[in-house]
């Protein structure tokens, strides 16, 4: 059986809204029947913006297979921050019906909590029914982070799913639904993600690149001198661009990300974590209204360096930290250091500055295994200062990491040297059995020293019969 020939397939709708719509139009009784003829298995999920078996959809539905890729899944959206095969894997899993192309896009591996399940706006429903005579679902609202619509500038509206990501029932958006107005934040960060799947979709669009970001940065004067980037102020900058988005909307951006803890993993070159396309649009969105409206931002982002100087001499007459004036102005401490120094500023950063004596008393007794409370106490000591010492002797962590192991093994022995003393009619599985721990530890590190303080192996003992036999 093939289409409806007046079957109409929209612009933007996704895969999983043509499906629920000709299954409401033909009226068949079960789902099951549906999935059987266009997907050729009787069960079958689709998945919101990323579902497989496309090549068997656009056949059905008589559609290009690279007009369903591009205009009615987001696989563009996640091709623009992925590697070449990273993409090449995603889109073979899209067209097939093996492999998962959710867990390809690599969003469970960044450990976001993004809404699991399918999106709408209550206003986009209300005009989708008085044009086409129907509502459907749009890609656009799909796009991860997205809660609010570009257009009507109000709250999505999501239904879950019931299975993760997954879903087998097929449904349409109601229009019993009244819509709230938006945060105007959350507007600006949905006009760009849809601009940007817009983007995506055309040939001419280039893959999102972390090198161009940092020039970016560069470029608007967000590193010192010697080329590094001033992480601190970059993320106060974006914190106050980003304000106003609403962390308490289920299907808004996480909260986690808010904090964009994110910025120095993703742009360090010794890390380059691997980033969610939501992050890049985030320090796109900022860096686009920077280039476009500079005057209109704080004059800290513009970071003149005369400007800076006077800044943080002005901190320094006033007592202000060395750190808070890091803080506040995104400046390096040795350069800040350098800059009082050379102005005759009197400052405190070595006035906790150990002597050399105090040192190796912390070192020899974290050679002889003493905690750090009981050092802290003997010595009058922060436990952060001792744990920094520690840190910076070579080969002390690893010591005291081997002579902890060697106090678990002792404790063990004892325990196990107790219970065959004072049990002196126990079985090597008795043994076993009340202190599985501590024999295990000590049968792992060594059998012998385990064997001689056992008591003896004994036979087996067969059991006895019920009754003789003849």
């Amino acid at each position: 059986m093939r289409v409806l020939p007046i079957f109409p397939v929209y612009e933007g709708e996704t895969v999983y809204s043509v499906i629920s719509r000709y299954f409401a139009v033909m009226g068949y009784f079960n789902s099951n029947t549906l999935a059987l003829q266009v997907f050729s298995m009787e069960r079958k999920r689709i998945h919101p913006y990323l579902p497989n078996s496309l090549k068997k959809f656009a056949n059905y539905f008589g559609e290009p297979i690279q007009e369903t890729i591009k205009n009615r899944t987001l696989f563009p959206f996640f091709e623009s921050t992925l590697s070449a095969i990273q993409a090449s894997k995603l889109k073979a899993a899209m067209l097939g019906i093996n492999g998962s192309p959710f867990h390809l896009s690599l969003t469970p591996q960044y450990g976001l909590k993004l809404f699991a399940g399918h999106k709408y706006c209550p206003e986009c429903a209300r005009r989708d029914m008085d044009n086409y005579g129907t509502t459907i679902w749009r890609i656009e609202h799909q796009i991860p982070g997205v809660s609010a619509c570009a257009i009507h500038h109000c709250n999505l509206l999501g239904v879950k799913n019931n299975d993760l990501c997954l879903d087998r029932r097929l449904s349409l958006p109601t229009l019993n639904n009244q819509s709230n107005k938006a945060n105007f934040t959350d507007v600006i960060f949905s006009r760009y993600s849809k601009k940007k799947l817009s983007q995506y979709k055309s040939s001419k669009c280039e893959h999102e690149s972390v090198e161009e970001i940092i020039n970016n940065l560069k470029a608007l004067g967000f590193a010192t001198p010697n080329g590094l980037l001033k992480y601190s102020q970059i993320v106060n900058e974006l914190k106050f661009f980003w304000n106003g988005l609403n962390s308490n909307h289920p299907l808004g951006i996480p909260e986690p990300i808010q904090s964009f803890d994110f910025i120095g993993p993703m742009l360090r070159v010794k890390t380059r974590t691997p980033a969610h396309p939501m992050k890049y649009h985030l320090i796109l969105c900022w860096l686009d209204n920077l280039k476009k409206a500079p005057c209109e931002y704080p004059t800290k982002s513009k970071n003149v360096k005369h400007n800076c100087d006077i800044e943080i001499l002005k901190l320094a007459k006033a007592g202000k930290s060395m750190n808070l004036i890091e803080k506040e102005l995104g400046v390096s401490r040795c350069y800040i250091r350098k800059l009082l120094e050379i102005n005759g500023i009197y400052h405190k950063s070595n006035s906790m500055h150990l002597s050399e004596k105090v040192i190796r008393k912390v070192v020899i007794k974290g050679l002889y295994g003493y905690t750090i409370e009981d050092i802290s106490q003997q010595l009058a000591l922060k436990t952060s200062t001792i744990e920094h010492i520690f840190c910076r002797t070579k080969g002390l962590s690893l010591w005291r990491k081997n002579l902890r192991h060697q106090k678990k093994l002792a404790n063990a022995l004892a325990v196990i040297k107790s219970a065959v003393r004072k049990n002196p009619n126990w079985l090597r599985k008795d043994i076993k059995e009340h202190h599985n721990a501590e024999f295990f530890l000590v049968y792992y590190h060594n059998k012998q020293m385990l064997e001689d303080i056992l008591p003896p192996r004994t036979s087996p003992v067969p059991p006895k019969l019920k009754r003789k036999r003849p």
